[in-house]
């Protein structure tokens, strides 16, 4: 019979030592995977860091339920999952290493659904225990910026995971990169920049100053008697330090103080880069350019090639150069595919064997797809009904 007597919450010391081990577990996890490319990490590839993953997950759920000990119980689980989306980048997935991968995201799915509704968890059946209460998100200890913080993690793997397996099409739009960049292409990442000479609008901007303590009026005064005219929206920059000296005619342009001649430079006609040059050619000789730049080459010293057998021949004993015969078909000559000389889909399956296919045209198979549909779906769910609730 399961029990339902509800845990009692951690004691301060209890607390303490369980913060201290917590962190330098997650140091060094974290630590481990950064060197996951060096000979001596403990985590150089998926399989070992999921190995590495579950004992974490074990723990930290093993937290007490009840508050104040499950604000700690959602602070460390969340640092926990934030783990995975990076891996899903940082390592190689593995087909050997599938099933161990949504195994462990189904781990963290079931998870999230015990901390969420407060239940405490099971670590031998990998899911909340049988009996436990069930409460709220608010009586769980997750706030509002924890659940949202979820919400983006929950995304993110599951974008890393999609593009990881080349399905981008379970890729959201807000998290999709191709998407991303077309936005910056075409300018729609935000509000424009807006220019200099707008920096004035608004209250807090009038009474910005730059470094060299040069005023700029604001261009909308909060004054009910200003009036737009040219002398209200004139920059102050006599303050401004050294000024630049206006001249007053043309006597002070002139460069006689420095008493120095320059020399004049006669000025060089263009000359077109595709001017011809004509080099001599042995036995030959070309027609007058066209218009547009063409022309022909002539040769005059060496005899026009015959055609004998389907062959170039050349004479004075040249090699001779193999030509094609006429009606000469190159996909029935040379076939790409050695299956009834089929250039294109050779390997493909065809008549009987279609059905019995499991794999799509992207060579992923179909139960891979669900599999990926599935990945924190209980969690968005009770997520989904939380949300419900509070609007409510």
């Amino acid at each position: 019979m399961a029990s339902t007597s509800q845990r009692k919450p951690l004691t301060t010391s209890q607390e303490s030592r369980l913060v201290r081990y917590l962190d330098g577990e997650l140091l060094r996890f974290s630590g481990a995977y950064e060197s996951r490319h060096s000979g001596t990490s403990r985590l150089p590839d998926l399989s070992t860091f999921l190995d590495a993953l579950v004992p974490l997950q074990t723990f930290i759920l093993s937290i007490p339920s009840v508050p104040p000990s499950s604000s700690l119980r959602v602070a460390y689980y969340l640092n926990l999952t934030s783990f995975i989306a990076p891996a899903l980048n940082g390592y190689t997935i593995l087909d050997e290493t599938l099933d161990k991968l949504f195994g462990t995201l189904e781990r963290f799915d079931r998870g999230w659904v015990a901390v969420l509704r407060g239940q405490e968890w099971d670590p031998a059946a990998a899911m909340a225990k049988e009996g436990s209460s069930e409460g709220d998100i608010a009586a769980s200890g997750m706030r509002n910026t924890d659940r949202i913080r979820l919400e983006s993690l929950v995304r993110d793997t599951n974008a890393n995971l999609a593009i990881a397996l080349g399905l981008p099409e379970f890729v959201a739009l807000e998290t999709d990169p191709f998407q991303e960049l077309a936005r910056q292409q075409n300018g729609r990442i935000g509000p424009a920049r807006p220019e200099a000479g707008l920096s004035g609008l608004g209250s807090s901007d009038a009474q910005m100053q730059s470094a060299s303590q040069a005023s700029t009026p604001s261009l909308v005064s909060d004054s009910n008697i200003a009036t737009d005219t040219d002398e209200t929206m004139s920059v102050e920059t006599e303050v401004a330090g050294d000024t630049l000296p206006t001249p007053t005619d043309g006597a002070d342009m002139d460069d006689d103080e420095d008493e120095v001649d320059f020399e004049e430079v006669a000025v060089i006609s263009p000359v077109s880069s595709h001017s011809i040059q004509r080099y001599p050619l042995p036995d030959a000789y070309a027609d007058e350019p066209s218009a547009d730049g063409s022309f022909q080459i002539h040769f005059t010293g060496l005899p026009p090639p015959t055609m004998q057998d389907g062959e170039l021949s050349l004479q004075q004993g040249e090699t001779p150069i193999i030509g094609q015969h006429r009606g000469f078909d190159p996909d029935s000559e040379y076939p790409l595919s050695e299956e009834d000389g089929d250039p294109i889909g050779g390997n493909a399956v065809t008549g009987g064997n279609e059905e019995d296919a499991t794999e799509t045209e992207d060579g992923m198979e179909e139960s891979t797809r669900e599999r990926v549909k599935r990945v924190f779906e209980r969690t968005e769910w009770v997520l989904a009904e939380s949300r419900a609730s509070q609007a409510a």
